[in-house]
């Protein structure tokens, strides 16, 4: 794959797998409305959405009229949950190595928060150290899939569309790319099928 100055990456999903993370915004919120999450409510943590969890157990349970609930449980944990259960995926460290040797820019866009971004790094510092910046959903004007946050780092570093490569999971991913201009790099990494896209698992071909 041509060699790119400029990497930009998601992190749910691409560089993080948040599946721990929401599992435990689920658990706070089925507690919230008297409830313990089992096997017979069947949730996939990556696929659905709050509103999809919530429908799928309304009518099952006696929850009908708790919704709101329900939602701000989820909500007031997102951002503990992810800063301390949210994993960077195996492949990331080595893969940051290799573009580091290339003198490559590796940065982050995402729709989550600069102190949520903040506090994964803190964390997990063997990441931290080849992040050259990052900017969340509350560092510019409209997130994803919007393209200010390329736009933002393209700036910030002088640099073409032509110079940059967007990797990221879904389609509000490959639209911010499409409308900054820059290469996208679709990764699948819970074979969910979003885009008619070449779909890669791994970060390993960036590198080849």
């Amino acid at each position: 794959m041509k060699d790119y100055k400029l990497y930009i990456f998601d992190l749910d999903g691409t560089t993080v797998d948040s599946t721990e993370c929401f599992k435990h915004c689920y658990e706070a919120a089925f507690e919230a409305c008297g409830l313990t999450i089992n096997d017979s409510y069947n949730i996939n943590y990556v696929i659905l959405n709050v509103e999809e969890v919530y429908n799928q157990i309304k009518d099952t349970t006696n929850v009908s009229n708790s919704q709101e609930k329900f939602y701000e449980a989820f909500v007031k944990n997102i951002s503990p949950t992810f800063i301390k259960y949210g994993k960077f995926f195996d492949d990331v460290k080595s893969v940051f190595e290799i573009l580091k040797s290339k003198k490559a820019l590796i940065t982050i866009f995402t729709n989550r928060v600069s102190k949520e971004i903040k506090g994964l790094l803190k964390t997990h510092p063997e990441i931290n150290e080849y992040i050259n910046s990052y900017v969340g959903a509350d560092m510019v004007k409209n997130p994803k899939p919007s393209p200010d946050g390329i736009i933002k780092l393209l700036d910030k570093y002088e640099l073409e569309k032509e110079d940059a490569i967007f990797i990221g999971d879904g389609e509000g991913d490959y639209e911010a790319a499409r409308e900054a201009g820059v290469d996208f790099f679709y990764i699948d990494r819970y074979n969910i099928k979003e885009l008619p896209l070449e779909q890669h698992t791994t970060l390993e071909d960036l590198i080849k």
